[in-house]
């Protein structure tokens, strides 16, 4: 019924549900299978990471809030499983700061569609959401202040540990 999503394969039945369910598996298990040969810490995320997913996927996306707190997390576990495989410590301005970055996205994409809601008349609950055409104040003012907030962290890391002190002789000539 969604107006874009309605072309994927699975939902215009141009492949069968069942064909679908079995070639997840598959791919999941052999997916799995390749993480924990590579690196059994990237699979433990990974693990976190699909258990997450499905979670959202099967609930957590219709509880307002939780759902794009539930994002960011997922796209900030992105970031934790390549630092990973990579075996390097993953800095933690880069993770606070890309936690409230995609926060401000995810806040966007809802407040779209809250718009769009409101547009068409509506005033109830939205389906598959937990939100209502009247949220739009809400979902705008949490994702301009934690867009602000990623930007803010942004500067303080530049000025506080991007350029340490001391680090160059002359820092006012750069």
């Amino acid at each position: 019924l969604h107006a874009s999503k309605k072309r994927r394969p699975l939902a215009s039945a141009a492949i069968s549900v069942q064909a679908g369910v079995l070639a997840a598996a598959l791919l999941g298990l052999l997916g799995m299978v390749g993480a924990v040969l590579l690196d059994r810490g990237f699979a433990l995320w990974l693990l976190l990471y699909v258990t997450l997913t499905l979670s959202y996927s099967l609930r957590l996306k219709a509880i307002a809030l939780l759902d794009v707190f539930v994002l960011s997390l997922l796209y900030t576990l992105r970031i934790v499983m390549g630092v990973a495989i990579l075996d390097v410590t993953p800095s933690p301005w880069l993770l606070v700061f890309s936690f409230f970055f995609f926060f401000s996205l995810s806040m966007a994409k809802r407040h779209v569609e809250i718009e769009r809601a409101f547009a068409r008349g509506e005033t109830g609950r939205i389906k598959g959401r937990g939100y209502t055409a009247m949220d739009g104040p809400l979902t705008l003012s949490l994702g301009t202040s934690s867009s602000a907030i990623a930007v803010t962290l942004l500067f303080l890391y530049v000025a506080q540990d991007a350029y340490p002190a001391g680090y160059y002789r002359a820092p006012h000539r750069s």
